[in-house]
């Protein structure tokens, strides 16, 4: 299991985070990010990317944006 939070803040570090990613679960693994866009650039780069490292991706974001009671959702 990979668990990771605000982990893109550099284009530069997308590639290396997704491969590094990729060859931890490759086996049977999970890996589950936590992104708030910090950098927008990285961020469109590892949602245009990520489908070349992982079979299998769910983006939630839409489900968690509007969070009724809570100043960061």
């Amino acid at each position: 299991l990979v668990v990771g939070t605000d982990v893109l803040f550099a284009p530069s570090l997308v590639i290396p985070l997704l491969h590094s990613a990729s060859m931890l679960t490759k086996q049977s693994g999970t890996c589950m990010l936590c992104m708030q866009i910090r950098c927008k650039d990285s961020h469109a780069l590892f949602l245009n990317k990520v489908h070349e490292y992982f079979d299998s991706f769910c983006d939630i974001s839409e489900s968690v944006y509007d969070n009724e009671g809570c100043a960061w959702g």
